[in-house]
């Protein structure tokens, strides 16, 4: 499906899967830069994907991978409180903690989406990667991380 058929939701929902993969390449160490992770991975998705993919909402990919990595700090602090003790973000998955870490940055930057909308993409996002308990686990953290911004 070419961008210009694509409905807005449907590239933003495709920006967060795109954020969700170049964060975790970020984590991996295999890109120096947000900026170059996400010049890397759309890159891929032109030359080494022939279908026809939803274009991501650049403008979005591009601030939710900033963002993160401007407010890790932040997001890790509430996301350790939404996880509780003794379980660790540290010892969380790298592509859950990756979509956890987009979805709080969302969170706290976007008041104009509602926060409902908001998580449900990003536990669509991890039904994508996943098939257990981990999209429930996104649901009930992101949701337990709006309840304490205020969302």
């Amino acid at each position: 499906m070419s961008s210009g058929s694509s409905s807005a939701k449907a590239r933003r929902t495709a920006a967060r899967l795109a954020a969700v993969q170049a964060l975790y390449q970020l984590e991996l160490g295999d890109n120096p830069t947000g900026k170059q992770a996400v010049y890397d991975l759309m890159q891929m998705r032109q030359d080494d994907i022939p279908e026809k993919l939803v274009e991501p909402d650049s403008a979005l990919l591009q601030a939710i991978v900033d963002g993160v990595g401007e407010r890790l700090a932040d997001i890790d602090s509430l996301l350790q409180g939404a996880i509780g003790e003794g379980r660790g973000l540290e010892r969380t998955e790298a592509v859950l903690r990756a979509i956890l870490r987009a979805g709080v940055f969302e969170l706290l930057a976007d008041s104009a989406t509602a926060s409902g909308i908001i998580i449900n993409d990003y536990v669509n996002v991890a039904h994508a990667y996943f098939d257990a308990a981990e999209p429930g686990k996104v649901n009930a953290v992101l949701d337990k991380v709006a309840k304490n911004i205020g969302r």
